[in-house]
């Protein structure tokens, strides 16, 4: 049976989220990012590890996502109903912004799934203005969320059959996991968006609705989904890369159209 006590075991390689006497997260302070994030109980890693992404980043970034940070601290408290984790950081380039960052990892025992609710911030002091590149492409402005799923694609072991049926045309071997992403558009209206390697238009930035959610399919065991929650999605903007997949949610200055 699964325990439900919550604690930090804190390691040379960071300090690791545990519930039940197992590893959920691993909490990376010097880079600021969540690695071997885990779904469930008993999953594999649906963030991070070995061969995968470098995890996820709780700093905003700039220009393709750059994260360059200094001052950073963190705190960690761990109660009956979760983990909380709390960070802050500085702009490292350019000194003109502080990210914060204020995690509750629980657990949903009537869906079996961890739930990791984040709330980011990024102010600018006193004095000083923020620069930030011009929105024509969906690499640049502000990202508050960079998602790069484990399996979701990797040199060193994607598909060996590309989006247009050809077999051996990338030279790798084994599969990726994950087809596309099923999201709500700025209509409410429910689209599905694949993963196509350099196929398509390297741009597919999306404008989303009210409580929209964003959610990874293809694979029998996981769903991951990502929810906007509270006023986000008035100045969200997702973008995936047309190459590796990594899905990008930018903050839009000007507000979302709809009421």
């Amino acid at each position: 049976m699964h325990g439900n006590t919550w604690a930090c075991e804190r390691t040379p390689d960071g300090v690791y989220l545990m519930h039940g006497g197992e590893r959920v997260a691993l909490w990376r302070p010097d880079e600021m990012t969540l690695d071997e994030v885990r779904l469930y109980p008993g999953s594999d890693y649906i963030l991070g590890g070995i061969g995968n992404c470098s995890g996820w980043c709780l700093g905003w970034g700039r220009f393709n996502g750059g994260r360059a940070t200094k001052d950073r601290s963190f705190r960690l408290e761990a109660a009956a109903d979760g983990i909380r984790l709390g960070t802050r950081a500085r702009d490292a380039a350019d000194d003109d912004a502080v990210y914060e960052a204020e995690l509750l990892l629980s657990y949903d025992a009537a869906r079996n799934r961890y739930v990791y609710e984040v709330v980011t911030t990024l102010t600018v002091p006193e004095g000083r203005s923020l620069r930030w590149a011009p929105y024509g492409d969906l690499y640049e402005g502000i990202e508050f969320l960079n998602l790069y799923a484990s399996g979701m694609f990797n040199d060193a072991g994607a598909s060996p059959i590309d989006d247009l049926g050809r077999i051996g045309a990338r030279g790798w071997s084994n599969q990726e996991r994950y087809r596309g992403w099923v999201y709500q558009d700025a209509a409410g209206e429910w689209t599905f968006m694949p993963l196509n390697h350099i196929v398509s238009s390297p741009s597919f930035a999306r404008r989303v609705c009210p409580d929209s959610r964003w959610i990874l399919v293809g694979e029998a065991d996981r769903a991951p989904t990502v929810e906007l929650l509270g006023e986000t999605w008035r100045h969200a903007h997702v973008g995936i890369c047309h190459y590796i997949y990594d899905t990008h949610f930018n903050y839009l200055p000007e507000a979302n159209p709809l009421p």
